[in-house]
């Protein structure tokens, strides 16, 4: 996936591009156009050296499936490519676009498949939201040499460039997915979806009410195929089995990014978990600590 095996769509730039024709008159403009505003000649090296702008928008376009109608490229009556926004996002309010275009970008960029073929992006979000929180590898050389151990080929991934890393962290952390408490690229990692779960809490804990563990994951599972029970995770997770990394029952168990969310979650009194002492169905997260239901704080169990 172009988002992160090239260097120049980082999340900022796409939110731009997908700016810039949501206000631009009648929601799009030629090609020639946006690749002037977005890097424009007096800015280049040479004046065929566009590829920031020309690898921004080959991202976007590939991240614009039929199920994620982002942008639209073709010819208009005068010959020239036109890139016009989809109807789903010109009709947006202004002050709900930015969350809409990354709701929309979450679906795409995570997807189990891109044009028939495994989402490399996907697989690699998957594999670091299997990593502990308090023991996640740190920096190029330690991702590289922890993801082999763990019985999946960087090198296939297309990771063997830092920078492709540095991109999946770009792009992970603004999905919700984990943070850096240092500024040193790849450096001081955590793998926590909190911010990812506080975004989608209206779908996960529907208001009033509790949810059981296991509906809470089948919801997750079907938002977020890198997040437990999704397919990413799933297909990472067997890989990790065969190593020996994780247990045979890792079903049964929440995985650690997740058991961290919770708990991140349960402190900031935004949710709240229990089980039962008599409960005979239950997932334990790390620390085997036992869960069976989940709702909002606040709200009666």
């Amino acid at each position: 996936m172009r988002i992160y095996q090239t260097v120049e769509p980082v999340p900022s730039r796409v939110l731009g591009l997908l700016r810039l024709l949501y206000h631009s008159e009648e929601h799009g403009l030629p090609r020639s156009t946006i690749i002037d505003l977005l890097q424009p000649k007096s800015l280049r090296t040479k004046e065929s050296a566009d590829n920031l702008a020309t690898n921004t928008i080959a991202a976007v376009i590939e991240l614009s499936t039929v199920d994620v109608r982002l942008v639209e490229e073709k010819e208009d009556d005068k010959g020239q490519l036109k890139l016009s926004l989809d109807t789903e996002l010109f009709g947006c309010a202004d002050q709900l676009f930015d969350d809409r275009v990354r709701f929309l970008l979450e679906r795409a960029a995570l997807r189990p498949e891109v044009k028939d073929s495994p989402n490399g992006f996907a697989t690699v979000c998957a594999w670091l939201l299997w990593q502990s929180p308090a023991n996640m590898p740190q920096g190029h050389a330690e991702l590289k040499k922890r993801m082999q151990s763990d019985g999946l080929n960087y090198e296939e991934l297309g990771l063997n460039n830092d920078a492709r890393w540095d991109m999946v962290v770009y792009w992970a952390t603004y999905f919700g997915l984990l943070w850096q408490w240092q500024d040193e690229k790849c450096k001081g990692l955590v793998s926590d979806p909190s911010t990812y779960l506080m975004r989608h809490l209206d779908e996960l804990l529907p208001s009033k009410s509790q949810v059981s563990i296991r509906e809470f994951i089948a919801t997750l599972s079907h938002i977020c195929p890198v997040l437990d029970g999704g397919t990413m995770h799933e297909t990472v997770a067997n890989e990790l089995t065969k190593k020996g990394v994780l247990p045979a029952n890792h079903r049964e168990r929440l995985s650690p990014a997740l058991s961290f969310a919770l708990r991140n979650l349960k402190e900031q009194a935004i949710l709240r978990y229990w089980c039962p002492d008599d409960q005979r169905i239950f997932h334990l997260m790390s620390f085997d600590e036992k869960v069976a239901f989940i709702a909002r704080e606040g709200e009666s169990s």
